[in-house]
């Protein structure tokens, strides 16, 4: 029985006291900032419960005591009192008074499992209502399992011993068992020696647990509001959170993308009907030139691409296009009118522009000339109905017929000048229409000889003359044909019974219609078929 006593003795003291490190490790895990946590485990006897209170200090009023209490129920048939501690002890006075206490109070001083359970949880309670945020919850909460975890498992071991124990001290009062005291000592040494292996490795792992959690709060970070950049990648934070569409920091406008928050660059974006674009550093483009696909670009002072807008700037006007590009090179209509923008993309104005063999005027405000008058150098111009400058051409104004050289100079009053250079080009270019012979005539379906004079005379130098050789005689005053100069007429057959009639055009050379069958042309002279006398228009 003394070896039993003794037996059950060891095993009590190891249980009680790998309990308390189990509860204590678990506590710590739970413990930071500034509360302290204890664990007081009251002894069943009463002489060592007045040991441990004498040697219980106060706790410090600047930190928070947590007491976790497993109170042991006394034995009523050897303890004459109920008593129980309020301080938190030491785990060496906990292990004296282990040891001081007699084998009679083996079954008495079992802790039960629901004890350390409350006691873990209460635990569990105050350290999560310690935490500050969501981080620091789940940490809390992570830490807790990790102790409930533990504190269970140990108060199982103790729990199941302690009966074990408790079941040792009664078979001792049996004396038909006294052979195989030993036998359950050793079982019960063995069993121990596994709780007290067991309860170690809990503890471990505690432990590992308790670093971890301290890891996590240590690395916990507050991210700062403004632009940070990770991994390469550039973010706005706003109160700890990622900020996403068009932010404007410091003035300045960026744009980040809603799905990954990243800060877009060299990015167009298109939003409510406008296009925008952002650098290379993320900045977004305002009262800028953007230069790109071989093709200029403009974004407004509200940072939206210039479409189908006019744009005014050093003292020119642009324009930007449906696709927002710039117009260079290119005729723009608008208005019922024409404008043309030129090379530097500038708009036209009080400028002549050549192409296509023409000459085109842009006025002053940039509106093609269409049949219109331009006065310049000393001289008259005239711009069609196509905007092309008028040369070598007779036309009309209302009821007036001018006519313009090879440099599109008109002269004053309608007449060009006195060498009637008008009446030889008109002539020409008569003959290059191949108008026919008819009896006559005086229109370009068909003329005759004296109907070709009146015509090209009419309608060069708004001189009429009559439809007839003889009476043609009577406007000009006669000269020999040697003495013809350009625009001259030269006659065929004696004065006052003429028959055939031509435009000298130089070189020896005239404009007639001559026959039926031929056309206006161009013919020279010929002593086979010469002219009597030539004549200058009066």
């Amino acid at each position: 029985m003394g070896i039993n006593n003794l037996s059950n003795l060891s095993k009590k003291n190891l249980l009680k006291f790998t309990a308390f490190t189990v509860t204590a490790l678990s506590l710590s895990i739970l413990g930071h900032g500034n509360s302290v946590y204890a664990a007081d485990n009251a002894v069943t006897d009463k002489a060592s419960t007045e040991s441990d209170m004498s040697t219980a200090q106060p706790q410090s009023a600047s930190s928070n005591t947590y007491v976790l209490k497993s109170n042991t129920q006394e034995n009523t048939a050897v303890q004459s009192s109920d008593s129980s501690a309020t301080s938190p002890a030491s785990a060496a006075s906990i292990v004296n008074n282990s040891t001081a206490a007699t084998s009679t109070h083996a079954s008495s001083t079992a802790t039960p499992a629901s004890t350390v359970m409350d006691a873990a949880n209460a635990n569990s309670a105050s350290a999560v209502s310690t935490t500050t945020s969501a981080s620091d919850v789940t940490i809390a909460s992570a830490a807790s399992d990790a102790t409930k975890s533990v504190t269970t498992s140990a108060a199982s071991m103790v729990s199941s011993d302690n009966v074990t124990a408790a079941s040792a001290a009664v078979t001792d009062n049996d004396e038909q068992s006294k052979d195989l005291n030993t036998e359950d000592s050793s079982t019960a040494n063995a069993k121990a020696s596994s709780a007290s292996a067991d309860a170690f490795s809990a503890a471990k792992a505690a432990v590992i647990a308790n670093a971890s959690a301290d890891s996590l709060r240590s690395t916990k970070k507050i991210v700062a509001d403004g632009l940070h950049t990770e991994k390469g990648v550039t973010y706005l934070y706003k109160n700890g959170v990622k900020q996403s569409g068009q932010q404007t920091i410091n003035g300045v406008k960026y744009y980040f993308d809603p799905a990954t928050k990243q800060m877009r660059t060299n990015y167009f974006l298109n939003q409510n009907g406008k296009t925008y674009y952002f650098d290379q550093t993320g900045h977004e483009y305002v009262d800028k030139f953007y230069s790109g696909w071989g093709h200029l670009y403009y974004f407004g002072k509200d940072g939206a691409r210039f479409t189908k807008q006019f744009y005014n700037n050093w003292g020119h006007t642009y324009y930007f296009g449906e696709k927002g590009i710039r117009y260079t090179n290119q005729f723009y209509s608008g208005w019922g009118h024409l404008y043309y923008y030129g090379g530097n993309g500038a708009l036209f104005v009080k400028q002549f522009y050549n192409n296509w063999g023409h000459t085109y005027y842009f006025g002053e405000k940039g509106i093609r000339y269409t049949n219109q008058f331009y006065s310049n150098w000393g001289h008259m111009y005239y711009f069609g109905g196509n905007g092309a400058l008028v040369t070598n051409q007779a036309f009309k104004v209302g009821t007036k017929l001018y006519y313009t050289n090879n440099k599109g100079i008109i002269s004053t009053g309608g007449r060009l000048t006195s060498d009637k250079s008008a009446v030889v080009n008109l002539a020409k270019q008569l003959a290059s229409r191949h108008i026919p012979f008819i009896w006559a005539g005086a229109s370009l379906s068909g003329m005759d000889c004296s109907g070709l004079v009146s015509y090209v005379y009419q309608h060069a130098l708004n001189t009429t003359l009559p439809h007839n050789t003889v009476a043609q005689e009577s406007h000009v005053i006669a000269k020999t044909v040697g003495q013809a100069q350009l625009g001259d007429l030269l006659f065929w057959g004696n004065h006052g019974s003429t028959y055939h009639v031509a435009i000298y055009i130089g070189n020896n050379q005239y404009i007639d219609a001559p026959k039926p069958g031929q056309s206006v042309g161009v013919r020279t002279i010929s002593p086979y078929f010469m002219p009597a006398f030539a004549g200058t228009v009066k």
